[in-house]
């Protein structure tokens, strides 16, 4: 029961993290952070948070061209969103 009441608070930060300061940046601190509290080694960790980035970009940026919306954050502070 721990197991899963952890899982999904980790679910429930990224989905706030990508409503709050967007897809691209929420999916590579989530990799980051869960890779390394978990174990894995700042090199580790850095990797395959790379990984996922170039794996969001090229997947749904390039080939299928999805449309990504401002982030709650980046609106209420008025810095332009880069997607």
């Amino acid at each position: 029961m721990r197991r899963s009441l952890e899982n999904f608070a980790w679910l429930i930060g990224l989905a706030a993290s990508v409503f709050l300061i967007g897809f691209h940046i929420a999916m590579a601190v989530f990799a980051l952070l869960y890779i390394r509290i978990y174990g894995g080694t700042w090199r580790i960790a850095l990797l395959l948070a790379v990984i996922a980035e170039a794996f969001v970009v090229v997947i749904f940026d390039f080939l299928l061209e999805i449309f990504w919306s401002a982030p709650a954050l980046f609106e209420l502070l008025g810095i332009p969103y880069f997607s």
